[in-house]
């Protein structure tokens, strides 16, 4: 019923539903990933991300409850849970949806500074925006290592692969 409600777009009824569900059956993952859909979808992202993160923590591990509870987490600056979030995700996942630098990010902010540059690196040379995570490359050189020499060779591979607006910015 918690699905027909969704459907015809009565999102709160559908998360009562499920939570009507819920005390009777106990917290079974599925059920709080429907409610978590729902409640996202009524625009109530902090029971969505509490639901999501439930179900995540129940075993229920999809792209869907990664990215939202990573993002909500970012949000949060919480670096240590975005690494987890994210890195169960398929590369394709993180190439398309631009987190790489996200990821790289937040490594360097755990104080895995050679894995963060590693895994930006390997994303600059592969990626469509590699201007971007040469940025990054950079950022991380410069902030975290203090290597301005390093940081300058990543910010001009960053200037030799931008384009367009970018290409004026740097």
């Amino acid at each position: 019923l918690s699905l027909v409600a969704e459907l015809l777009g009565k999102f709160e009824k559908s998360a009562w539903l499920i939570d009507t569900s819920v005390k009777r059956a106990g917290e079974i993952p599925f059920l709080l990933y429907q409610k978590g859909r729902a409640l996202f979808q009524a625009k109530d992202y902090a029971g969505a991300n509490t639901a999501f993160s439930k179900t995540y923590d129940l075993g229920l591990k999809t792209t869907e409850t990664s990215l939202f509870s990573g993002a909500v987490s970012y949000a949060q600056g919480d670096c240590y849970s975005v690494v987890e979030y994210f890195s169960g995700l398929d590369k394709g996942t993180v190439q398309s949806l631009n987190l790489a630098a996200v990821i790289a990010e937040c490594q360097a902010q755990r104080g895995e500074f050679d894995k963060a540059l590693a895994f930006a690196e390997e994303a600059a040379q592969k990626s469509a925006k590699s201007s971007e995570m040469w940025i990054e490359v950079g950022r991380i050189h410069e902030i975290y290592r203090f290597d301005s020499s390093k940081a300058l060779t990543a910010y001009d591979a960053a200037l030799k692969s931008a384009n367009g607006d970018m290409k004026d910015w740097l």
